[in-house]
C-alpha cells in the first residue's frame, strides 16, 4: 500500500505549482506590454513622419520595416542604444 505524501509536501508541490503558473503569467503579461508599448511608439513616429514630412503609404512601410529590423538587431545584442546616441552624434551632431 503506497502512503499519501504529508500535507507539508503537498503544499509545497502546490506553492510551486503556483508559483511556476505566476511566472509564466507574468512573462505572459510582461511581453504583451512590451508589444503594446512599441507598437504605440511607431504610431507616433509613423504619424509624425507622415504629418511633418509627407511621407505616404510606402516609405512609412519601409521605414517601419527598417525600424523592426533594427529592433531585432537590439534584441541579438548586435549594438545598443548608447551605441546608437553614439552614432546620431558622430554623424548628425544631435544629443537623443
Amino acid at each position: 500500500m503506497a502512503t499519501r505524501p504529508s500535507k507539508a509536501v503537498l503544499d509545497y508541490q502546490v506553492r510551486q505549482a503556483v508559483r511556476k503558473e505566476v511566472e509564466k503569467q507574468t512573462e505572459r503579461i510582461k511581453l504583451e506590454c512590451e508589444k503594446a508599448i512599441a507598437q504605440n511608439y511607431h504610431r507616433l513616429w509613423v504619424i509624425a513622419l507622415r504629418d511633418e514630412f509627407g511621407f505616404g503609404k510606402d516609405r512609412l512601410k519601409r521605414a517601419l520595416e527598417k525600424v523592426i529590423e533594427l529592433s531585432n538587431d537590439l534584441s541579438d545584442k548586435r549594438f545598443n542604444f548608447d551605441d546608437i546616441a553614439d552614432v546620431i552624434k558622430d554623424e548628425t551632431g544631435l544629443e537623443v
